[in-house]
């Protein structure tokens, strides 16, 4: 009975593979459609998808069945060379200055699965610090460091801080990011912070794009005229005098922003 067993054990295992590998084939067939990325389109506004890289679809299958349906929102457009909406590989004329929404929606015996892509036909991107807010804007004199962050709307690839001081930024790469004031920035008592965004682009059409926000550094205080000091704290201003017996009389006003405990007038 032993032999019996051992003789047939490798027969069962192999049953067991082949049912194994036969029903994890199943898993491979399937909808799917896939087009390339978003980007910035500087050459072609007449475009034979089925020849030009950048707006090629790839299917799952190529079946006497199978069929397909384009939606191109965002702009005017038309077909041409004979082809339409639910042609597999359709030429379409696009005009310059808009943004286009391109919806593949493919349907073969397993289904119906749809992907999109998002054309820029000579539109750039555009690249904001959001936080300070620009062009400018002023810092305690203290404050060693101080939170950035930027937007890109449009195609980009990657960003980049930089800077016309000598700090730190904690990473240059990422949308948010915090930049550390060095000696020498304070010392100097301003500089430019830049984000930069570089785009995903087919020819040479804004390739990117940059904002600047000035940093200003501002004193704690000092005994003149002209006395600056930094949002929510307290002004201390003491005058003083070489004579002795002298009288001082003083008048305050607001003339931009808010302030609190400010008296117009005093001795």
């Amino acid at each position: 009975m032993k032999n019996y067993v051992n003789k047939l054990l490798p027969v069962y295992i192999l049953l067991l593979l082949t049912a194994i590998l036969f029903n994890g084939s199943k898993s491979f067939a399937q909808c799917n459609v896939s087009l390339p990325k978003d980007f910035i389109e500087c050459n072609n506004s007449s475009v034979p998808v089925g020849s030009t890289p950048e707006y090629f679809p790839t299917y799952s299958t190529n079946n006497a069945g199978d069929s397909y349906l384009w939606k191109i929102t965002g702009g005017p457009f038309s077909f041409f060379g004979g082809t339409n909406a639910t042609s597999r590989y359709p030429k379409i004329n696009y005009d310059v200055g808009y943004v286009y929404t391109i919806v593949i929606e493919f349907t073969n015996s397993l289904g119906t699965c749809r992907d999109t892509q998002v054309v820029y036909r000579q539109v750039g991107i555009t690249a904001q610090i959001a936080n300070p807010l620009q062009p400018d804007t002023t810092v305690c004199a203290n404050t060693t460091s101080i939170d950035l962050s930027g937007i890109v709307k449009g195609p980009y690839t990657s960003v980049l801080w930089s800077t016309s001081g000598t700090g730190g930024f904690s990473a240059t790469n990422t949308l948010t990011t915090k930049y550390t004031f060095s000696a020498a920035d304070k010392s100097n008592g301003v500089i430019s912070i830049i984000f930069k965004a570089t785009a995903q682009t087919n020819g040479s059409c804004f390739p990117d794009d940059a904002d600047t926000v000035t940093i200003r550094f501002n004193p704690a205080g000092a005994k003149d005229s002209t006395i600056a000091f930094c949002s929510a704290t307290r002004l201390n201003y003491q005058p003083t005098t070489i004579q002795s017996g002298t009288s001082f009389n003083w008048t305050s006003a607001v003339i931009s922003g808010s302030a609190i405990g400010n008296s117009p007038s005093g001795t």
